[in-house]
């Protein structure tokens, strides 16, 4: 574990490196973020390119025509290339997480998540991180996921705050506020 997390982070870091370097710091971001989601909806990409037994020239041939025809960075596309070839590809994903993580820390933005219970819209997700950014004075990146446990409303965590404005979240609150009224 130790060491698959130490190699996630050498990636991100030497991506960063590359990014500060090409002063391209915003397009690295863009497109780590790209990648993240393509590799979350296309499992059978992951399966593939991660497949030993599947022809390596194949696998090339599948980056070049998904990252390099849509002018991905020739460094990015490399390490994509370099992962496959060192049949490490299973830790893509997380590699580029980390690399968004450091361009955003780089960027000074705080990334968090915003739990709802069903998908937010953009302009709500723009709204929530405009409030959070404002009262954290710094600028905040949310990602939407979902957590039906949430019963309604949203539940935003950004860098250890949490702000809660989940149905699940005030009837808990009411919960700790009668009790202790009992003491």
């Amino acid at each position: 574990m130790i060491l698959k997390e130490s190699i996630i982070s050498n990636w991100g870091h030497a991506l960063l490196s590359i990014a500060k370097k090409e002063n391209k710091i915003e397009t690295y971001s863009q497109q780590a973020s790209v990648i993240i989601e393509i590799l979350k909806e296309k499992q059978g990409l992951n399966q593939i390119l991660s497949t030993p037994n599947i022809d390596f020239d194949k696998k090339m041939k599948i980056i070049d025509e998904i990252f390099v025809k849509f002018d991905f960075e020739p460094y990015i596309v490399n390490a994509i290339r370099i992962l496959v070839r060192q049949k490490s590809f299973i830790y893509c994903r997380a590699i580029f997480k980390k690399l968004r993580k450091n361009l955003h820390e780089e960027q000074h933005i705080l990334f968090g998540t915003i739990w709802s219970t069903i998908e937010l819209n953009p302009e709500q997700i723009k709204k929530i991180e405009k409030k959070i950014s404002l009262k954290l004075q710094q600028n905040v990146v949310l990602i939407n996921k979902l957590d039906p446990k949430l019963i309604g409303g949203i539940q935003v965590i950004v860098k250890g705050n949490t702000f809660d404005g989940s149905i699940r979240g005030k009837l808990q609150a009411i919960k700790t506020s009668s009790l202790s009224n009992r003491e």
